[in-house]
Parts: structure tokens; sequence; C-alpha cells
């Protein structure tokens, strides 16, 4: 079939071939299904599956502190002395800190 054309005709084709391989190209980039979208995805779900799997760590941490926190009482007389400063009947604190000095 391509034999028969003239020349002018088949630059016609080629050039018609051309523009819709470049329409059918852009298509495929830029549509809302193309690759760029599909890029975009592929980086919020690594994205998504790292900060789940923090997450997850996270929430493991918090219950195994809420376990001894429960069930540990020298845990929780660590934490009481440690955070909120409290002490046995008949103890006495010694508080050590170092204070800045003003000039």
């Amino acid at each position: 079939m391509a034999q028969n054309l003239t020349k002018t005709e088949k630059k016609r084709l080629l050039l018609l071939s051309t523009v819709a391989l470049i329409i059918v190209a852009l298509f495929v980039i830029f549509s809302p299904f193309g690759i760029l979208r599909y890029t975009r995805l592929q980086n919020d779900l690594q994205n998504i599956t790292v900060d789940n799997s923090r997450l997850q760590n996270e929430i493991k941490g918090l219950q195994e502190e809420i376990n001894r926190l429960t069930n540990d009482p020298s845990y929780i007389e660590k934490v009481a002395r440690e955070q909120y400063g409290l002490i046995k009947e008949n103890e006495i604190l010694f508080d050590f800190k170092k204070q800045k000095i003003k000039q």
C-alpha cells in the first residue's frame, strides 16, 4: 500500500504518524493515569510505609511502657523519682545540678 503513495503522501503519512506518536507519548506521561502520577504514588506509598513502620514501633514501645507501669512497682518508683522528684519518707534529696551563673 505504501508503495502506491506519492512522495507528498508519504511525507504527510510520516508527519501524521509522528504527531500521533507524540500525542500518545504525552498522554502516557502526563495523563491522570500516566507515568508521572504513578511515580508520585509510588513515592507516597514508600513514605507511608516507612511512617507506618515507625508508628508501629512507637506503639509497641508505648504498650511495653504501659505494661511496666501497670505491673512493675520498681519501675513505677523509678519513674516517680526521676520524672516527678518524689522521695520516700525520711529521705533527703540532694540536687547537684549546675546552676547557670549570670554575669
